[in-house]
């Protein structure tokens, strides 16, 4: 019998102490009494005013946490052990704000302030986070207390002012970037509100960037094909310069690849493409080269000649420069001229240049002494 007691005795502190255990491994579990420490905006505000509750002993599971502004339930948006969120209610007064869980109740140290006027905005998130408007990108802002007249909200992509925003509800807007918009906070202002909203995180601008063009080698005139990414669709938005100089309005634009034309007075070099402010810069385009002088005349193996004439290659590996049938070392290196090392083994002849299998020659010949 005494056994029969001891094992019973056994079991049900075994079962007390898994119920304990579970009861503290609970993340809804409160372990004392609600205390509220204060909440946000301290000032008060009106009805629909974003509030934020900071205490201690708060429920994670909403329903067991009741949440009242002088007496009036409050509908709560988040909850967590140390913060709950919500809403001025419809009919509150000004008063305590109460936080009741289980069987206690906490009690604000001050009074919450409740006026009249617009409740102040606030952004919660937005998606996608990045994009230029260079083709009307849309961002959906979500928040709470966004006017439900477009034109009452103003939204700006760090300072730079957005179109006016679609009202898709209270707590959502759906907006274009401004082409100009640059990397930084979105802001909503909502007419009559003491304050603007101010998004957490910062919205990305994506630059565009050149993978490729075809063919790399060409003349003025010439149509060249250029691929890479977060090109805008809208031709007009794209800059293209060829070493500097800018190209007529692309042909044909997508995010993608650009069709362009070599423009008049284009020399040999980058091509560059620039959106909303952002450049992109490829490799080198090659135009045809002409040779037009040396200097000097004559001269010994060693010594240095300088040639001029256009299009030379900003690489110096490109210029293959000869003397007669000896190729030279070149040194330095511009878009009009190239230094060159007399070669061994050089004789009077011609100098000449070949880029890109293209081979242009002096007129006279340069003089080994």
């Amino acid at each position: 019998m005494k056994k029969s007691i001891f094992n019973s005795l056994i079991v049900l502190i075994a079962v007390g102490l898994i119920v304990i255990l579970h009861a503290c491994s609970s993340d809804d579990a409160t372990t004392g009494t609600p205390t509220i420490s204060g909440f946000t905006p301290s000032t008060g505000g009106p009805v629909n005013t974003y509030v934020k509750i900071a205490g201690t002993f708060f429920s994670t599971d909403a329903s067991k946490n009741t949440v009242k502004f002088n007496g009036t339930p409050a509908t709560l948006i988040s909850v967590t052990k140390s913060e709950i969120v919500t809403l001025v209610p419809v009919g509150a007064t000004s008063g305590k704000i109460t936080v009741t869980v289980g069987t206690g109740t906490a009690s604000s140290p001050s009074d919450f302030a409740v006026s009249n006027g617009v409740p102040t905005p606030v952004i919660s998130g937005f998606s996608p986070t990045s994009g230029n408007g260079i083709d009307a990108d849309s961002v959906t802002i979500s928040g709470y207390n966004f006017s439900t007249t477009p034109a009452n909200n103003t939204v700006k992509f760090n300072g730079k002012l957005a179109p006016t925003p679609k009202v898709l509800s209270s707590t959502s807007l759906k907006v274009a970037v401004p082409l100009d918009a640059s990397a930084g906070k979105i802001t909503v202002a909502v007419l009559g509100a003491a304050e603007a909203a101010t998004s957490d995180a910062d919205f990305t601008i994506p630059a565009p960037t050149i993978v490729s063009f075809t063919p790399t080698f060409s003349t003025i005139g010439s149509t060249v094909v250029i691929t890479g990414t977060n090109f805008s669709k809208t031709a007009s938005n794209n800059l293209v310069e060829f070493n500097g100089v800018a190209a007529e309005t692309p042909s044909s634009a997508s995010g993608t690849s650009l069709t362009v034309i070599v423009p008049e007075g284009a020399t040999t070099g980058n091509i560059s493409v620039t959106i909303n402010g952002q450049t992109a810069t490829g490799g080198e385009f090659n135009l045809p080269h002409t040779f037009s002088s040396f200097s000097p005349l004559l001269g010994t193996v060693g010594d240095t000649i300088l040639i001029t004439g256009t299009n030379f290659s900003a690489s110096a590996a490109k210029n293959v420069v000869k003397f007669k049938d000896k190729e030279a070392k070149v040194k330095a290196v511009s878009n009009t001229t190239l230094k060159a090392v007399v070669p061994e083994g050089a004789a009077t002849g011609k100098i000449s240049v070949t880029i890109n299998g293209n081979t242009q020659s002096s007129l006279t010949d340069f003089i080994v002494n």
